[in-house]
């Protein structure tokens, strides 16, 4: 067996810095979104004026986050071997906020606006808890082939 050599396998200080970026922004982009139902509750008791401004600036930054999310993802996966999975859930992540953003902003039902909400906290921090907080493998190592692994 043919001795390995850890450096090679090890991610490069660029791949290190942009892995590091994604689980930031991961874990931002889920802290908002998990922030916006409190935000929305303090909006009941009708004493609170600020609050309604906060839920509208933060629901605006989200699919900005969201944007940022998809862009970093892209080059994790392209650059740091990042799983694709955390690009594609980005941009559905993102489509669902856009629609969330719509969705409020036009003062369409609750009914739609709370389910889908609730949907979008599940799905972000579903995606900082899978692509931040799990290890994320550093290479793919290639499948022996029936040769390789039949002994001489």
């Amino acid at each position: 067996m043919a001795p390995t050599n850890d450096t090679a396998a090890r991610p490069s200080g660029h791949q290190q810095l942009l892995r590091a970026i994604v689980r930031w922004v991961l874990i931002v982009h889920a802290a908002l979104l998990v922030v916006q139902p409190f935000i929305a509750g303090t909006m009941l008791d009708g004493r609170s004026a600020g609050a309604q401004a906060w839920h509208l600036n933060i629901g605006m930054a989200l699919p900005a986050i969201g944007f940022l999310q998809i862009v970093v993802t892209l080059l994790a996966w392209r650059l740091a071997r990042w799983p694709q999975g955390a690009f594609t859930g980005s941009i559905a992540v993102w489509l669902l906020e856009l629609a969330q953003f719509f969705i409020g902003y036009l003062g369409l039902p609750l009914a739609i606006h709370i389910p889908l909400g609730l949907l979008l906290i599940v799905a972000g921090v579903g995606m900082a808890y899978y692509y931040s907080y799990r290890a994320v493998p550093d290479a793919q190592e290639p499948a022996s082939t029936p040769a390789e692994a039949r002994p001489n």
